[in-house]
């Protein structure tokens, strides 16, 4: 299987998926000068491979990344990088042409990497009689801080986006940084995740069969909650999918992943100097758009 790098993250020790992490014991004291006995945590350092001209005996940076609990226990990117892979083979022997991805937020400590799947896909007929395609894709999101679970997911992205690609998730498996966590299981779920998108496609396709008004629409998004200049700027892109797609729950939808995939003007990601904090920020949105859809407001839309 080829696989093809594009890497959107400023850190160069993610460029491989492997920099190298280890936990260190330390004591901790919160309260300088006090009789507060100082407790034991866990840092979690990176070796750094720096990018100068500097001496061999100082080619790596020792950096805390993190302070977590005891029971934390690293799962390294490139393990679960190569579990994706054997996944993809599995399931896909011979595609080629494969994207990789790379994306990172908090100075490396949150990362994500998704595999685009270019040959394997499905269209959505849309009311105005032009199909978009959905492309194939599966990725991990892992954190090295103890600020959240290691994530897999299977999922697409739409094509039909001139100026950029909407998220659709189809499945996704969160396991905790524990002795339990189990590379295996992962690997199974992959495998499953990719039968699970087809199964998918029918309930988007239903979406796209099923007629929303302009009214109903905007009612939709109070009922969910989506009011003021955030429920204004969702529902002027309603309109336009509305317009290229059809008035149907499919081009809610499309607004609603459109929001979660986008940092522009009408729905930007706030920059952090020296962080890039935007791809973060943008997988909320992506997980806050799977509550939306999973509310009893939108489930009684889309029966």
């Amino acid at each position: 299987m080829q696989i093809l790098d594009q890497n959107k993250t400023e850190y160069p020790e993610l460029r491989e998926l492997g920099f190298n992490s280890r936990l260190v014991p330390i004591q901790t004291t919160p309260y300088p000068f006090t009789a507060i006995d100082s407790e034991v945590g866990v840092a979690v350092l990176r070796d750094r491979v720096a990018t100068g001209d500097e001496p061999d005996d100082n080619r790596l940076e020792h950096e805390v990344i993190g302070i977590v609990g005891n029971r934390y226990q690293i799962v390294h990117n490139q393990d679960l990088y190569t579990s994706l892979t054997e996944a993809s083979q599995r399931a896909f022997i011979s595609d080629s042409g494969v994207q990789l991805v790379e994306e990172s937020a908090r100075n490396g400590a949150w990362s994500k990497a998704t595999l685009h799947y270019p040959s394997i896909g499905r269209d959505i007929r849309q009311l105005t009689g032009k199909s978009t395609h959905l492309r194939l894709k599966a990725g991990f999101q892992n954190t090295y801080d103890g600020s959240g679970k290691v994530k897999v997911e299977v999922g697409c992205t739409d094509l039909w986006c001139m100026n950029g690609s909407s998220v659709l998730e189809s499945s996704r498996m969160v396991g905790k940084h524990t002795s339990g966590f189990d590379l295996k299981s992962l690997t199974d779920f992959l495998a499953k995740g990719f039968e699970t998108f087809n199964k998918k496609v029918e309930i988007w396709q239903s979406w796209a069969d099923r007629r929303v008004t302009p009214v109903q629409a905007k009612k939709l998004l109070q009922d969910l909650g989506l009011e003021g200049r955030r429920g204004q700027g969702i529902m002027e892109q309603v309109e336009k999918e509305f317009t290229q797609r059809g008035e149907c729950l499919w081009s809610v939808y499309s607004a609603l992943t459109y929001e979660a995939s986008h940092s522009s003007d009408t729905f930007p990601a706030r920059k952090t100097k020296g962080v890039d904090t935007v791809a973060l920020t943008l997988d909320r949105r992506a997980q806050n758009v799977e509550r939306l859809v999973n509310n009893p407001a939108f489930l009684a839309m889309a029966a």
